[in-house]
Formats: C-alpha cells, structure tokens, sequence
C-alpha cells in the first residue's frame, strides 16, 4: 500500500477548523449587529485560539521580512508589518453570506493595538472580569484577523523568488484548500470559492 503525503498547510488547517467552530455559533446565535456583544464560552475559546494563532503567525512574519530582535512582542511585529508589507494593515475582508465588511487591522493601522487583541489579552490574563469581552464582534474580528494573518503568513513564506511586493496574493488564496466558507479579501473577490 503507498499513501503519498504533500506537506500540510498546518495554519491554514487550524484556521479552517477555527472557522468552523464559528460557523457552529451561527445556528444559535444570528451573525448579526444586534448580535455583537452577545459573549459565551464558545467564544472566549474562538478568541482565544484564533488570536494566539495571530501572534505565532505575526512573529514567523517578523522573521521572515528579516528582523532579528530576540523575544519580539506585538509592537514590533506592527513596526515591521508597518515598514515592509504596509498593505497587511489595510486589507479589507468580507463574508458574503452575511454581508458583512471586516477591517480587523484598522486600530493597529493607525497606531493602536486592535480591540480584538485588547479582548484577547483581557480573556487570557483576567477572564472572570472580562468574560463581556467574549463577544461575538471579538471572535469574528479575530477569526478575520487570523485569515489576514495566515495568508500573509503563506505569502511571506513562498518558495518564490520574487520579492513579497511582487507576489500576486491571490495566487496564495488560491493555492490554500479547501477555501475559506466565510472570508474574503474584498479586493480579491473572485478568490471566494474558486
């Protein structure tokens, strides 16, 4: 018997089954603004995984564009992010079944860290006091954060010898399967379920 096993994208996975999870919530809770600040434990643990996912993510980045400090923190990875790959910052996301538009990164571009990343420290470091931060409008800027995070992640890590600027990001959608069931980059619409 031959198995031929390709090497697994490993975070795109641990994405999909993020995503999953959140798709789970809609069948109880409507994915909708009314909905935002409705917080469970399904949540905190969707928050949780997905912006811890974030951070490992964001410092391979760090690594990638070739910054070398040691033990690098949130605030580094924005500084780079910042100076090589700018548009990381700004990339807007939508979920078509929903009709909703997500800009998950729009605090950090303009200095401050996201609201989601405040949710997810809050949840990790004092989760009795701040279990109302587990929230619907967390956990979807989370999981949309992850999906920026992740693909940029893969786009930094192709074997290509272009430099990142010239590398088509929808090539890198493309080349993740199974496609994402929620998110989309809005510039790149016709990467939904190719």
């Amino acid at each position: 018997m031959y198995i031929d096993f390709k090497k697994p994208n490993k975070h795109w996975n641990y994405y999909l089954a993020i995503e999953h999870d959140m798709l789970k919530t809609a069948r109880y809770v409507e994915i909708c603004e009314d909905n935002l600040k409705t917080y469970s434990i399904e949540y905190t643990r969707i928050i949780i995984a997905a912006a811890s996912e974030v951070d490992v993510l964001l410092k391979q980045i760090y690594l990638a564009l070739e910054f070398e400090k040691e033990r690098p923190n949130f605030d580094d990875y924005y500084h780079a992010i910042k100076e090589k790959m700018p548009e990381f910052l700004s990339e807007p996301l939508y979920f078509e079944q929903y009709n909703i538009g997500f800009e998950p990164f729009t605090e950090w571009e303009n200095g401050s860290e996201p609201n989601w990343h405040k949710a997810f420290n809050n949840l990790k470091h004092n989760r009795t006091e701040n279990y109302k931060d587990a929230n619907l409008e967390n956990a979807l800027l989370s999981l949309s954060a992850l999906y920026t995070t992740v693909v940029h992640y893969y786009l930094c890590s192709a074997s290509l010898k272009a430099s990142i600027k010239e590398r088509p990001l929808l090539d890198i959608i493309n080349s993740l399967s199974p496609h994402s069931r929620m998110m989309q980059f809005s510039k790149h619409p016709q990467s939904f379920f190719m």
